[in-house]
């Protein structure tokens, strides 16, 4: 499985960096990826998600592959053929009352994993990285 991922500490309590991710309409305000997110948190349920890779726009449909409210986020996307897959993930861990870590990020399996990657990768990165710091930002003034 390959990944592309960033991580950021947050001096906030789990809770709050928790609601922003729970609350899917805010993700455009401290993703840049993001462009519009509706849906629900249930598993398999789908989130609807029109994202920005550069100059480029496209609507994703993504489905909630597991979620545990105040952990993580887990969003599958089918890549194809030949069962390729990718996992996008938002996962947070306390680390003290008023202290938290962000990872933002996706994996991607299957057969066409790397051309995937290779793709999206410069993207992606600079997307999580902004993703995580602005969710920090977003969270320490809550």
């Amino acid at each position: 499985m390959l990944r592309v991922e960033h991580r950021a500490g947050i001096a906030a309590p789990v809770e709050t960096v928790w609601d922003l991710i729970a609350d899917l309409e805010s993700w455009p305000r401290w993703h840049p990826l993001t462009v519009r997110a509706q849906g629900g948190l249930a598993l398999g349920a789908p989130i609807e998600v029109v994202e920005k890779l550069g100059e480029a726009e496209r609507a994703v449909t993504f489905r909630v592959h597991d979620w545990t409210p105040y952990e993580h986020l887990h969003l599958i996307q089918p890549r194809g053929l030949f069962g390729a897959r990718s996992i996008r993930y938002l996962e947070v861990e306390k680390v003290g009352p008023a202290n938290t870590i962000v990872a933002v990020g996706e994996a991607f399996d299957g057969y066409f994993a790397k051309q995937a990657l290779r793709r999206e990768h410069r993207f992606l990165k600079a997307g999580f990285e902004g993703a995580a710091l602005s969710l920090k930002a977003e969270a320490e003034r809550a």
